[in-house]
């Protein structure tokens, strides 16, 4: 199997991911060996020697997984194979997701790698209000004195606070679909292992991972061009978020002028436990198979060569009793004394090089039909013709994408601009009571 130009698909039945279907990809045995092992023995040997595993894993390691993956399709089958592996070795409930690890960074660099759209549409607002103003946000006693300061403070932090968890629980507004169908699968494997009463972990693992990383470090995520003046309002918002994921109140012994946003807490308790069904509801399923697109993976390839005869040692260790990885890293991988002369067969040269041709001659046609209908659907979508897309069979990266997301864009805008007309006018009616009022107060005191 690692040495075959087609990829076999991997069994969701067995390794409880998405299926990848078949389909031709340059021969490369050791991208083969990393990505199209139904259990990825090799990439996670490679995974536990790195050193910093424990803490995500590097984030060059963390690059070229994804750009890999993504380049021959199997990135999503890869995610949920490692979030499996990482529920079926966690033994408490509790524990879940709190450690940094590789399924976890993975899953949070793509995300904001590339639903960027959503986060900031999300948590600009609230990141703007805090780091535009230039107050220093101090609600500690101990290092604002003035009372008045850091009572405005705490009632400002409570109003931007409760803004933003509205917009987070807010049912109308749609979740991306990649992090719908993730949720749900992680959603269903901690279920199976663990029953129906860890229903808070996903929420609480979107906050703490998704979430409150951006808001403290905006310029990280490109929410802001720069690093803010201050992060003291940031790190406020984020202590309140992380509260409510992890279901604790502020305490007078700790940070006593905190206890002041326990308000906040009890008031979304209940919202912050239906958000879990919102966010696992995957409706729309993504695609189980991306179309590959090898030409960038040259950089990745390399790259796990090299990690690959750097630790050979380790890895072999650890592939103990997996005896089809070990003759793959003997043959390729493994340092020999000296190199026998071989006398090649000119027709078993032959013989090769057509096999080659043959299979490079089908994947170049099965990329020009791939891309002839492209543009049969591009014509379609150009003369209006209603047309049923099977995302499965289009290759990612086209222009659907980019008009779901301006249509998002403007209807988010309108609905936001509808509303902020409705405060307006319900704000004018207010002032205007409050003038005949005051009218009617000033008749009764001067007859």
């Amino acid at each position: 199997w690692m040495s075959r130009g087609r990829a076999t698909s991997l069994p969701a039945a067995e390794s409880s991911h998405l299926d990848v279907e078949r389909y031709f990809t340059r021969s490369n045995p050791t991208v083969n060996a990393i990505l199209f092992d139904k259990r990825f023995r090799l990439l996670c040997a490679i995974i536990d020697c790195d050193p910093e595993v424990n803490f995500g894993g590097d984030p060059v390691l963390q690059k070229h997984i994804i750009k890999l993956s993504q380049a021959h399709g199997t990135f999503q089958a890869l995610l949920r194979f490692l979030f499996v592996r990482e529920i079926e070795q966690t033994h408490e409930p509790c524990t879940l997701f709190r450690g940094a690890s590789i399924a976890t960074a993975l899953f949070a660099s793509h995300f904001h790698t590339h639903e960027n759209h959503y986060i900031r549409r999300l948590t600009l607002p609230l990141i703007s209000a805090i780091v535009s103003s230039e107050r220093s946000w101090k609600i500690n006693p101990d290092l604002e004195t003035d009372k008045d300061i850091t009572e405005q403070n705490v009632e400002d932090i409570k109003i931007l606070t409760t803004v933003f968890l509205d917009r987070i629980f807010d049912n109308e507004r749609p979740l991306p679909v990649s992090l719908n169908s993730n949720m749900s699968f992680i959603s269903e494997q901690i279920k199976k292992k663990f029953g129906n009463e860890v229903e808070d972990v996903i929420p609480s693992f979107y906050f703490l991972r998704f979430l409150c990383p951006v808001i403290v470090t905006p310029e990280r995520f490109e929410i802001l061009s720069s690093p803010p003046g201050t992060r003291r309002g940031l790190i406020l918002v984020t202590k309140i978020l992380q509260r409510l994921a992890s279901k604790e109140m502020f305490t007078e012994d700790k940070e006593s002028y905190m206890c002041d946003f326990n308000v906040i807490l009890r008031s979304y308790a209940g919202r912050f436990k239906r958000f879990s069904k919102l966010l696992t509801d995957a409706s729309t399923e993504l695609p189980k198979f991306s179309f590959p697109n090898s030409s960038d993976d040259k950089e990745s390839i390399s790259f796990f060569e090299n990690m690959i005869k750097k630790h050979l040692p380790q890895i072999k260790e650890k592939l103990q009793g997996e005896e089809d990885i070990l003759t793959f890293l003997e043959e390729n991988f493994a340092e020999k004394t000296s190199a026998p002369h071989v006398t090649l067969d000119p027709d078993n040269v032959n013989k090769s090089e057509n096999n080659q041709t043959t299979k490079s001659g089908l994947f170049d046609k099965a990329r020009k039909r791939m891309f002839r209908k492209s543009q049969v659907l591009q014509f379609r979508a150009s003369a209006d013709i209603p047309v049923s897309i099977d995302s499965s069979e289009v290759p990612s990266g086209n222009n659907s994408g980019q008009l779901v997301v301006l249509k998002e864009l403007l209807r988010e805008e309108s609905r936001s601009r509808q509303q902020m007309e409705a405060d307006l006018h319900a704000a004018c009616d207010r002032l205007e009571q409050l003038k005949a009022k005051e009218a009617q107060c000033k008749c009764n005191l001067n007859p």
